[in-house]
C-alpha cells in the first residue's frame, strides 16, 4: 500500500506579518481544512509551539489562545497535530503595532541548530518533552486516542546536530520524524547548513543517534520523508523548464508578499522589482534555469501536474522495497492561496485515478499505529 501524508507547517512568517495573526494563519488554515475535507482526506499540521510559548511569555496571550482553539477544532474534525520547532523563538523579540502587524527581531544565528547550540541535546529534549505534554493535554479531550508521536524540524534544519536531535527524539519517545527531504541540494551559509543529498536511499527507514543520516539503523525513529525527486521524461522536463523560465521572466509575486515576510529585513520581497530589459531578463532566466537540476520537493504549489510527475518518479523508485511506502506532501497554510488549494484538488484526483485503491491518505497518528509492530520488532 502507498500511504500519502498531507502535512502543513503551521507557523507565522519568520520576519513578521503585515496583517494580524488571525488573517495570516488562522483563516488560511480554516480554508485549507475545508479543501481537505471536500476531497475526503485528512491532514496533519506540524505546530510551531515555541512561537506560542514566546508570545505568552511576553504577555501576548490572545493569539496563542486562538491557536489552541483552532488546534482543538482540527483534531475534533478528524485531522492531526504534531510537533514543529523553530529554535530561534526563545530569543526573539516581538513588536506588535497598532495596525495589527507584527515584527520579529532575532539574531539569525539561532534560526537553525549548529555549533552555537552548546546544549543542543538538552534544548531539544526539553522542548520535545514539553511539546508532547502540551499537545497531549490540549487535544486528548477532542480525541481520546490522540498522542503526539511525530516531529518536523523547522526549515528542514536537521543536518546540523543530527545526532543530538535524534538522541532527543528517541529519549522523548517520538516514533516518527518527517524532516528529511531526499536529495535537497542544500543551503550552506554560516547560520544554516542543510544538505540532504546523502541520506539513505530508501523510501522509509529507521534513524538513530548512532548513525545519524549516514545509514539506516536497526532501531530508532521511523523516517517519513517529504518526498522529492526529478522530473522524468522529455515532455515533463521541457514543460518544467518552460514554466521555470516564464516565472523568472514575469517575476510573478510570491503568495505571501502581501501578508508577511520571511526575513528580519522588511519588504525584501514585496518591493517593486527594478526594471531590466526584457532581453536581459530572458537571458538571465534561461541561464539560471538550465544550470539547476530538476530536483523538486513535494510542496503543494500551483502546478498540479508537476507535483504529480514528482510523485510518480518517487513512488516508482521506492514502492518495490517493501509492502508499504509512506511519504509526505507538504504545504504552508499561510501561503495556501486559492490557486494552490485548487492544485491540491487536481493533484489528489490524479493520485486516485492513477493508483486507485493502492493509495490511501492518512495522518501521522495513523501512520504510528501502522508502523508500531515494525518498531516493536526492531526492539526485540
Amino acid at each position: 500500500m502507498i500511504y500519502v501524508l498531507y502535512s502543513g507547517d503551521y507557523e507565522v512568517f519568520m520576519g513578521g506579518n503585515y496583517l494580524p495573526e488571525s488573517k495570516v494563519l488562522l483563516e488560511p488554515t480554516d480554508l485549507a481544512l475545508d479543501v481537505f475535507e471536500s476531497i475526503k482526506v485528512p491532514v496533519t499540521l506540524f505546530a510551531d509551539l515555541l512561537c506560542l510559548w514566546r508570545y505568552r511569555e511576553l504577555g501576548f496571550g490572545e493569539f496563542p489562545d486562538q491557536v489552541d482553539d483552532q488546534l482543538r477544532d482540527v483534531v475534533r474534525r478528524g485531522h492531526d497535530v504534531q510537533m514543529h520547532i523553530h529554535p530561534h523563538w526563545p530569543k526573539t523579540d516581538i513588536e506588535r503595532c497598532e495596525d495589527g502587524s507584527t515584527h520579529y527581531q532575532f539574531d539569525n544565528i539561532w534560526t537553525h541548530p549548529g555549533p552555537h547550540f552548546s546544549n543542543l541535546y538538552e534544548f531539544m529534549l526539553e522542548n520535545l518533552q514539553s511539546g508532547k505534554e502540551y499537545l497531549n493535554n490540549l487535544l486528548a479531550d477532542e480525541a481520546p486516542d490522540y498522542r503526539c508521536v511525530a516531529y518536523r524540524a523547522g526549515g528542514y534544519g536537521f543536518t546540523n546536530g543530527t545526532m543530538e536531535i535524534l538522541a532527543a527524539l528517541e529519549d522523548a519517545g517520538y516514533l516518527i520524524d518527517s524532516s528529511v527531504v531526499p536529495g535537497y541540494p542544500g543551503i550552506d551559509v554560516p547560520v544554516r547548513q542543510v544538505d540532504m543529498r546523502n541520506v539513505p536511499t530508501q523510501g522509509n527507514y529507521l534513524l538513530s543517534r548512532k548513525w545519524g543520516l549516514s545509514r539506516p539503523a536497526d532501531d530508532g525513529v521511523f523516517e517519513i520523508p517529504v518526498a522529492a525527486g526529478a522530473v522524468e521524461g522529455i515532455a515533463a522536463l521541457v514543460r518544467a523548464k518552460i514554466k521555470a523560465v516564464g516565472r523568472r521572466i514575469v517575476k510573478r509575486p510570491l503568495p505571501h508578499t502581501n501578508i508577511g515576510y520571511t526575513s528580519n529585513e522588511k519588504m525584501i520581497r514585496s518591493q517593486p522589482v527594478a526594471t531590466a530589459s526584457l532581453a536581459s531578463r530572458v537571458k538571465r532566466a534561461i541561464t539560471r534555469t538550465l544550470s539547476l537540476s530538476q530536483w523538486n520537493m513535494l510542496d503543494i504549489k500551483e502546478d498540479a501536474q508537476a507535483i504529480f510527475d514528482i510523485t510518480q518518479s518517487y513512488v516508482r523508485r521506492y514502492q518495490n522495497e517493501s509492502p508499504d511506502l509512506f511519504f509526505s506532501v507538504s504545504f504552508h497554510p499561510k501561503e495556501f492561496v486559492a490557486e494552490r488549494r485548487e492544485a491540491l484538488r487536481k493533484y489528489h484526483g490524479m493520485l486516485k485515478r492513477y493508483y486507485g485503491d493502492n493509495i490511501r491518505a492518512i495522518t501521522f497518528r495513523q501512520a504510528a499505529e501502522l508502523i508500531s509492530p515494525q518498531l516493536k520488532k526492531s526492539d526485540e
